[in-house]
């Protein structure tokens, strides 16, 4: 049995200069999931020119579960790198605003969100587990059901990019609205006001013009008790 040259069959995906995706680090990923397909494309070649009871079954190695164990690895990755992303704009945005530590978590990322990008990433491969895996079929048709799988990753994988972008689009909303964020004017005049306040309040009671409760009367009593000139 003849096993096919994967390149020709994965149309866009073997473009080496295609890297136009929002998303870090995916062109990368890309060319890694690649490269371990070829290599399993390899280990298929050779398992199919040797003798037949001695080698692996060539349909075996380029299942269709490996196939998907390789985009799913990557899908991954890719959400793992599009959460760095996003957590690395919205604290860049949160130092930028000063927003407080209290009101930025309930923003910044969760853990339920994480998971959210996770699954949406894994669920781009909704195509490639609908195609029908070539090792079900007989050899005469095995070559179309390989080609059909390899149409399916591409989908796959313009899904995966699609999501991830819609995600970073989604978070970026968020960090744009964190690095709007100003503090309430009127909390800084209260604030302000409540400081002053407290002052006089200390500086009265300590010059005798005001009772001194409490520890207050000590140190009114040391304060008093200085040389002064």
């Amino acid at each position: 049995m003849e096993v096919p040259e994967l390149g020709p069959l994965l149309g866009r995906l073997t473009r080496l200069g295609d890297n136009r995706s929002a998303v870090p680090g995916l062109a990368p990923l890309r060319l890694e999931m690649l490269s371990e397909l070829f290599e399993t494309g390899g280990r298929a070649r050779r398992a199919s020119g040797e003798e037949s009871g001695e080698a692996e079954d060539a349909r075996a190695v380029l299942g269709s579960a490996v196939w998907l164990d390789l985009f799913r690895a990557a899908a991954r990755k890719a959400a793992a790198a599009t959460i760095a992303e996003i957590e690395r704009r919205l604290e860049e945005a949160r130092r930028s605003s000063r927003m407080p530590s209290r009101r930025f978590r309930r923003l910044a990322l969760a853990d339920e969100d994480r998971e959210i990008i996770v699954n949406r990433a894994l669920a781009a491969a909704i195509p490639m587990e609908r195609a029908t895996p070539p090792e079900s079929l007989a050899p005469a048709p095995w070559y179309d059901g390989i080609r059909n799988l390899a149409g399916a990753l591409e989908e796959s994988w313009d899904r995966l990019d699609q999501v991830m972008t819609e995600e970073l689009m989604r978070w970026s909303m968020t960090a744009h609205r964190i690095a709007a964020w100003r503090r309430p004017p009127d909390v800084f005049w209260w604030t302000l006001g409540l400081l002053v306040l407290i002052a006089l309040v200390l500086g009265l009671s300590i010059g005798g013009y005001l009772p001194a409760p409490g520890p207050l009367a000590a140190i009114r009593s040391w304060w008093w008790s200085l040389p002064w000139p």
